[in-house]
């Protein structure tokens, strides 16, 4: 497999579409690369951090290179990290990736982008989910204030905006949208 193609080439679809001629892999997975791109060169983000692979931060090489395999060995590690704080903040110790409950892996996406403490910081989007009050929970993640949308978009939405939409529609839908 040469190597080039995960520099910028091709799509994000294309990526999956060869990746998936060599791994099995998850809608989690999936869902990670088309949100962060699967990049075998590192590149500063849009903050200035150096980031390399799917959306990975840890050991980044400036201007290094990856192979495929470390890439995608970097982001199961990463996706574990992340169903483990799942699991922590939810208590859902039944989470599987084969039951693959929409709502539980736009979560984990959520994780996986911001890490546990930023994640933590959506108080009132966790007591939501906790309640399986989904419109509230998809709200807290859109706006500063789930209740009161005067107080403008939140912070998390200005960020990733596309993201932010898709795991609030799927927190309210229950239903993969792509």
């Amino acid at each position: 497999m040469k190597l080039d193609i995960f520099k910028h080439k091709y799509n994000k679809h294309k990526k999956i579409e060869i990746l998936e001629q060599f791994y099995d892999l998850t809608r989690l997975e999936k869902w990670l690369i088309l949100d962060e791109d699967f990049l075998t060169r590192a590149y500063k983000d849009s903050k200035g951090i150096w980031t390399d692979g799917v959306g990975n931060t840890s050991n980044v090489v400036p201007n290094g290179t990856r192979k495929v395999k470390e890439v995608v060995y970097e982001l199961r590690k990463d996706v574990s990290r992340s169903v483990l704080d799942y699991i922590s903040i939810f208590g859902d110790s039944d989470f599987s990736f084969g039951k693959e409950d929409p709502r539980q892996i736009a979560l984990v996406n959520m994780l996986f982008n911001l890490g546990k403490p930023r994640f933590l910081k959506f108080k009132n989007m966790i007591v939501a989910v906790k309640r399986k009050d989904w419109e509230r929970a998809a709200d807290e993640v859109l706006y500063k204030d789930g209740l009161n949308f005067s107080k403008g978009r939140s912070d998390y939405y200005y960020d990733v905006r596309d993201r932010a939409n898709r795991i609030a529609k799927v927190l309210r839908t229950g239903k993969y949208i792509y």
